[in-house]
């Protein structure tokens, strides 16, 4: 799910409503998601998002690696 559901949902969206970018709303393991994809697919949500709001997170960024860590820092304001 996390490697290809989320760009599908937000793709079926985008063209589905003309937004160009979007704000995601993301609850457990809808967190989970996120932070992956923002980890692996850095550009795209760069482009295509403009705030990701996380509740109730089934992980956090403390327990990423050292190097996924980094990256997801450098996507984020922490």
């Amino acid at each position: 799910m996390a490697k290809y559901d989320i760009t599908a949902f937000m793709e079926f969206i985008k063209e589905n409503t003309g937004v160009k970018n979007m704000t995601v709303f993301a609850h457990s393991m809808g967190t989970q998601q996120m932070f992956y994809n923002m980890i692996t697919n850095k550009t795209y949500f760069q482009e295509n998002v403009n705030l990701f709001i996380a509740t109730g997170p089934f992980s956090k960024a403390s327990e990423l690696s050292v190097s996924n860590f980094l990256l997801f820092k450098s996507f984020v304001v922490l």
